[in-house]
Formats: structure tokens, C-alpha cells, sequence
């Protein structure tokens, strides 16, 4: 009876190719919905029918035929690309798995499933899986680009207009700064921008809002705030208008209240977005010329954010004083250990003229019911 002869030839490149091959899909993420793996072999089905690539499928329309549009959409290329990359993936998985039960019994058969993996990992390296994004943050100028004519379209637009990677996010600019940072923009400030410091210190304005003007009047309960809001629905979501009360105490609301008494008890303060967002990041370089992620008009938004975080204003008017129309949006912004005690202007009341969608509420509770019906508990 014959038997299989050992694995005894050099298998280092062999090893090695298992090796890639285990790197290279272990960050890719298939455990999606039945519907997104049976669009994903649909996809991918297409393309094999038609014998065309992700950046070249979208010169066909759906029935198969030549379009006369002279390059892929960038919809269609990562539509496509994603399909690519998943059946890839599945495929290489299922043969690692194969080929570790063939080594485990010393079978030369080991060696043609790695020669299969070897291959299904040249087809998916021509569009490499990008779990974390590093890659598509980089653009196209580097050797990790997309192939096709999507890649060329995409790198005439940078040439034409730069892709700049982002250094940091808005939220990182406020961390690690002193308690009292906002003051120390205000006071190296002339006139005009103290007073613009001041109105989106204690308003936490966008600085499109601020463009359409920011009214302040002055009452016996104190300062109130009304701001058209930019980022809305028509009838849908979000509020058209959001008005709030603020202590009238604080170096910021004295500053404004001084103006408004000159203006007999009111007064709209308005400035250009492009110029307000200009002049206050050259201020916080000027102010932190050694901070990495730059202050800027939206971190004294965020720094708003946490100040309102750290008050005992409930979910929904936080999110209300915010221009929020979802309570969820707020978890995106500076949280409370970020609040300034010393410069923070304190809201004191919040008019919620629409009522804003409580998702993080809902799911909590929901989750509780399903806990409870889990351990056989009736919902109280």
C-alpha cells in the first residue's frame, strides 16, 4: 500500500504566502446582513459576467449596455470595490481554513491550496482592504491608490485641488487646554472679535449661524439667545429657531450686555463665516502657537458642549440649546470633564420648540425590555 511522502521540500515561500494571506484579511469585517452579502455576490456576479472591474462597471447601465459617460462614478467604483474585496476575502478564508487541515495531516495536497491562496490573494490585492481607512484618508498620490479610471479621475481632482489629510478632529482641539483658554483668546483680540469670541463662547453657535446673525436681548431672568439654526429639515427635523436664557453674570455676557444696553435692550451680532473662521484660527495660533490641533471657531463650540454637559440640563434641552435634532448627534461633542467652570456661561432655562428625537433613550429602553423578557422578568 503506498503512502504520501512527507512535506520535506523548502516551504518558506509557501509559509510566508499563508502568512500575507492571514494579515492581509484579518481586519476585514464579514459578519454583515444576509441583504449586504447577497448584494455583495450579486455584485460581484455581475462583474464576472461582464467581464469588467469595480472602476469600469459604471460605464454600463443596468441592463448591460455601454453608457456614454467617459469614467466610473465614484458610487459605482466603491460600490463594486467593496464586492470585490468581500468574495475575495471569503474565498481566502475558506482555503486558509483547508489548507491548515492539509498541513495538520501532512498532506501534499498543502501545497496547491496555498498556490489557490496565493492566488485569490493576488485578486484582492488589486484592490486591498482598508478596515481602518488609512488608505482612503491617504487619497490617491501614494502606492496604495486605486487602480482605474476612478484612480485617474480622482488624482486630476487633487491636482487640481490637493487632498490635505486631517491632522485631529474638531472635538481633540479643547483637550488639554487651561481652564480659562477662552479668555485668554478674547483678551488678545481687538474690539470686533472679543465680541465675537464672546457670542459663540456663550451661545456655542456654527459660524454659518453666525453669518445669518445671533439676536441677544437682554431680560430680568438674563441674557436670552435666539439662533437660526443651519443645519435643518423643512417640517422634519431640528428646529428652525433655538432660544435659550443665560446667567447674566461672567466676563463674556458683561462684555455682550454692555453693547445691548447701548441698543436699548437688544442686538444682532453678524459676521462673515469665511472671516470669522479665518481670524479666530489665526488668534488661536497667535494664543497657542505650540498646541497641534489648532483652536478654531468650532472649538468654542465644542467647549459650549461641555459646559451644557456638565450643568443639570436634561438630555433633550442640551441637545435643544445645540441646534440638535437627535439627542445621539450631542455624544459626538466635547464631554463634560472638558467644562470649564471659570468661563462658562451658565444656560439656565432652554425653550424646546420641536421636540428633539430621543434614539439613545429608545434604545436603552428598549434593551432593558429585552433584558427583562430575557430573564423572564414582566416589564414594570
Amino acid at each position: 500500500m503506498d503512502q504520501k511522502p512527507p512535506l520535506d521540500q523548502d516551504k518558506r515561500p509557501y509559509i510566508a504566502t499563508v502568512s500575507q494571506a492571514r494579515q492581509t484579511v484579518a481586519g476585514v469585517n464579514l459578519r454583515i446582513t444576509d441583504a449586504s452579502r447577497a448584494q455583495y455576490n450579486k455584485d460581484y456576479i455581475r462583474m464576472m459576467q461582464r467581464n469588467l472591474l469595480p472602476e469600469t462597471m459604471g460605464l454600463v447601465d443596468r441592463l448591460g449596455r455601454k453608457t456614454d459617460t467617459p469614467i466610473g462614478t465614484k458610487n459605482s467604483y466603491y460600490k463594486y470595490r467593496a464586492a470585490w474585496c468581500h468574495h475575495c476575502t471569503r474565498e481566502i478564508r475558506e482555503l486558509l481554513a483547508s489548507a491548515d487541515r492539509l498541513q495538520k495531516a501532512n498532506d501534499l495536497r498543502w501545497v496547491d491550496e496555498v498556490k489557490r491562496i496565493q492566488g485569490a490573494l493576488a485578486e484582492l490585492m488589486k484592490y486591498p482592504p482598508d478596515p481602518e481607512f488609512k488608505k482612503a484618508r491617504a487619497q490617491v498620490g501614494s502606492e496604495d491608490a486605486p487602480a482605474g479610471a476612478w484612480a485617474l479621475e480622482v488624482a486630476r481632482r487633487n491636482s487640481i485641488a490637493p487632498f490635505k489629510p486631517k491632522v485631529g478632529s474638531k472635538k481633540s482641539s479643547i483637550r488639554g487646554m487651561t481652564p480659562n483658554w477662552q479668555e485668554e483668546l478674547f483678551h488678545i483680540a481687538n474690539e470686533e472679535y472679543k465680541t465675537i469670541v464672546a457670542v459663540l463662547s456663550i451661545s456655542g453657535a456654527r459660524p454659518a449661524e453666525l453669518e445669518q446673525g445671533i439676536l441677544l436681548e437682554s431680560t430680568e431672568l438674563g441674557l436670552v439667545c435666539s439662533i437660526h439654526t443651519a443645519k435643518t429639515r423643512e417640517e422634519k427635523s431640528g428646529d428652525a429657531m433655538r432660544r435659550f436664557t443665560i446667567d447674566p453674570t461672567g466676563l463674556f455676557v458683561e462684555h455682550l450686555m454692555k453693547s445691548i444696553c447701548r441698543e436699548e435692550g437688544h442686538i444682532v451680532i453678524r459676521k462673515s463665516s469665511q472671516a470669522a473662521r479665518k481670524r479666530l484660527s489665526e488668534l488661536g495660533k497667535q494664543a497657542f502657537p505650540r498646541k497641534r490641533n489648532s483652536i478654531s471657531a468650532y472649538s468654542l463650540r465644542h467647549q459650549f458642549s461641555a459646559n451644557l454637559k456638565a450643568t443639570s440640563l436634561t438630555s433633550e434641552q442640551i441637545s435643544a440649546a445645540l441646534g440638535h435634532a437627535s439627542d445621539e448627534t450631542k455624544r459626538y461633542y466635547s464631554s463634560r470633564h472638558l467644562a470649564s467652570s471659570n468661563t462658562a456661561a451658565r444656560v439656565i432655562a432652554v425653550d424646546v420648540i420641536r421636540p428633539v428625537r430621543m434614539k439613545s433613550v429608545m434604545k436603552l429602553e428598549t434593551m432593558k425590555l429585552k433584558l427583562e423578557e430575557g430573564a423572564g422578568m414582566k416589564p414594570v
